[in-house]
């Protein structure tokens, strides 16, 4: 990508923020806590590719890419592979609740915390809370319905 996200700053400000912030949050909308889910992801690409009909060059053209930068690496985010519960259900992988903001791969690191909880003792370890977010990829096209990655 030669444009820069700086340079985007004169364009749409939902835009400009989605370009700016990412994906990733200190605290995810849907979940309370800081990190990134299928569910995110999958509402900023969407945002990105709608709204780049809205945009003159270079600034299209960086949407885009961005969107398709983003939407490569949705698994990579905020899917896990080969855990106790994959082998258990025999299944290449699946997606988690809320990935950390600043792994590069949801496997990076796997604590867990939840705000709005007061007792963490009772939540199972990341890798085991299951998403249903990719339902969202498939709403909103970015997934195939029948894909059977998860």
């Amino acid at each position: 990508m030669h444009w820069t996200a700086s340079k985007f700053r004169t364009d749409p400000p939902a835009l400009t923020f989605i370009a700016c912030n990412g994906p990733a949050s200190d605290e995810d909308r849907w979940e309370e806590d800081a990190g990134v889910n299928a569910f995110t992801v999958a509402v900023c690409v969407s945002a990105l590719v709608c709204g780049a009909s809205f945009l003159d060059e270079p600034a299209r053209t960086f949407a885009l890419e961005l969107a398709d930068y983003w939407n490569a690496r949705i698994e990579d985010w905020t899917s896990v592979c080969e855990t106790a519960l994959s082998r258990l259900l025999d299944v290449a992988g699946y997606y988690v609740r809320i990935a950390p903001p600043l792994a590069p791969t949801a496997r990076a690191a796997l604590s867990v915390s939840c705000r709005s909880r007061t007792v963490l003792a009772t939540l199972p370890a990341r890798e085991a809370q299951v998403s249903t977010d990719f339902l969202q990829l498939v709403r909103l096209g970015l997934r195939d319905p029948h894909d059977r990655w998860w």
